[in-house]
């Protein structure tokens, strides 16, 4: 639509050369805006998809001892950008999230089995039964 106004005023004679500028400086703020849409939203989604393959990798690792710095050289990331990252997206901390996944295995492993609570704290992938108790609590 604003090129064919582009095209009017600068074939009609009762209009300025700055009236063609003007509109031709409106379409060019239009374009550069639309793109600007066009690669923040591409951006956000790439974050997004990032984040999602890191957290199905945390979830398939979930049997190793799992640092922050484990799952950034997995990924070839600086860790403090992958905190920032998963952060954003996820509003959880990188160790945060494999705590919730340990406490959701062993809540279900609690509410299914009648396994002790030391098998328990070893099938939800913690090291000792004490930590898992004390996280547990929290």
């Amino acid at each position: 639509m604003l090129s064919n106004e582009i095209l009017h005023v600068s074939q009609s004679s009762y209009f300025t050369s700055m009236s063609t500028d003007y509109i031709l400086t409106t379409l060019l703020i239009e374009i550069s805006e639309q793109f600007y849409q066009l690669v923040e939203n591409k951006s956000t989604s790439f974050k997004t998809l990032r984040v999602d393959k890191i957290k199905n990798w945390i979830k398939a690792n979930l049997t190793k001892e799992l640092a922050v710095s484990s799952v950034a050289d997995a990924f070839n990331l600086n860790t403090h950008y992958l905190v920032r990252i998963f952060k954003d997206e996820t509003k959880l901390t990188v160790i945060q999230y494999i705590n919730l996944l340990k406490l959701k295995k062993s809540q279900e492993l609690l509410l299914r089995t009648k396994l002790p609570i030391k098998q328990i704290a070893n099938l939800a992938h913690y090291s000792d039964d004490k930590p898992f108790m004390k996280s547990f609590k929290r």
